[in-house]
């Protein structure tokens, strides 16, 4: 995690073999309210790298506009 400009900013690595996993980025501001999707979580970037893809994301709110808050992620077996 970085803060990157004024967006915290994400970078993980996925298999692209585990096409029966799902992986969600989730923003919080009390650890109990959960909210993802485009309107809060924004990719902005994905590297091929062979077996994996490289994958950017960062929450669309600045942080200067947020009182701060947690991010978690959600890993569903499909």
């Amino acid at each position: 995690p970085r803060l990157e400009g004024d967006h915290f900013t994400v970078t993980y690595s996925r298999s692209k073999s585990a096409s029966d996993l799902s992986l969600v980025v989730e923003h919080s501001s009390d650890l109990t309210n959960w909210q993802g999707g485009p309107a809060v979580i924004e990719t902005v970037g994905i590297v091929d790298e062979g077996a994996v893809e490289r994958i950017t994301e960062r929450l669309t709110a600045p942080v200067s506009a947020s009182a701060g808050g947690y991010v978690r992620w959600t890993v569903t077996r499909l």
